[in-house]
């Protein structure tokens, strides 16, 4: 639900009256911003997904509008270290 709200607000239009260049400037600027790689990914996803679903499509199958977008595996994956079970403790989460 947060993803919405900040893609609402990134937008300042209602959903049902983009087009494919207001869904095109959406994703640059999700690129453009200083956030990780994976959120970028996931914003793209939710995009893609809240479009199928209030074009009534089913899954696979993709509206004009978002069927460009390209999702997957975020690549940027070198910077994340796996603890054993015995090296984390709570100490370690910053919640």
């Amino acid at each position: 639900m947060q993803r919405l709200t900040t893609i609402a607000v990134i937008l300042g239009k209602d959903f049902d009256k983009t087009n494919q260049e207001d869904i095109e400037q959406l994703i640059r600027t999700f690129n453009a911003r200083d956030w990780a790689e994976w959120t970028k990914d996931n914003y793209r996803v939710t995009v893609k997904r809240f479009w199928r679903w209030l074009n009534g499509l089913e899954k696979g199958r993709d509206p004009p509008e978002t069927e460009w977008i390209r999702v997957g595996k975020v690549r940027d994956c070198a910077s994340f270290t796996i603890h054993s079970q015995d090296e984390f403790s709570f100490t370690d989460l910053q919640i």
